[in-house]
């Protein structure tokens, strides 16, 4: 009987070096430097112009749900951010240290519902491949989110 290999999952063990990482401050106005930078990225790695917008969109949400939630609008806590290149994929990690929410508690809300606000997650799920929360870190959240090309 012939063994088949499959290709490891390189992203489940390994240390891999990102892209480029950088530590920032909760402050909204770092958001403008960083979407503009990931959109620059997500069009040089080969992605339509609206995919790459997409990326954007979800990125700021994200960038967003972690100072008015996590930080509770501070604006000098630290939010570590790790962008890795694939051939066929664009890794987001963002890493904030502030207030643990229960992993079960992170969710889209009823669109059937009318109410302002709240869409953070709902536009996550659907402008990127894959979005997943680990909660299971010491303090704060780990956000991966995975765009394919």
């Amino acid at each position: 009987m012939e063994e088949t290999k499959t290709e490891p999952d390189i992203t489940a063990n390994a240390i891999l070096k990102p892209l480029c990482s950088h530590t920032v401050p909760s402050h909204p106005r770092y958001i403008r430097f960083l979407r503009k930078y990931l959109f620059e990225l997500a069009l040089d790695m080969g992605f339509a112009y609206r995919d790459a917008v997409n990326i954007k969109a979800a990125f700021v949400e994200a960038l967003n749900n972690v100072i008015e939630h996590a930080y509770k609008g501070k604006t000098d806590m630290p939010i570590n951010l790790d962008f890795y290149r694939y051939d066929d994929r664009l890794e987001i990690i963002i890493r904030d240290y502030g207030k643990k929410v229960p992993r079960s508690e992170i969710k889209s809300r009823d669109m059937s519902e009318y109410q302002d606000g709240g869409l953070g997650v709902f536009l996550m799920e659907k402008l990127m491949d894959y979005v997943d929360y680990d909660t299971t870190v010491d303090a704060g959240t780990r956000l991966k989110m995975v765009k394919k090309l």
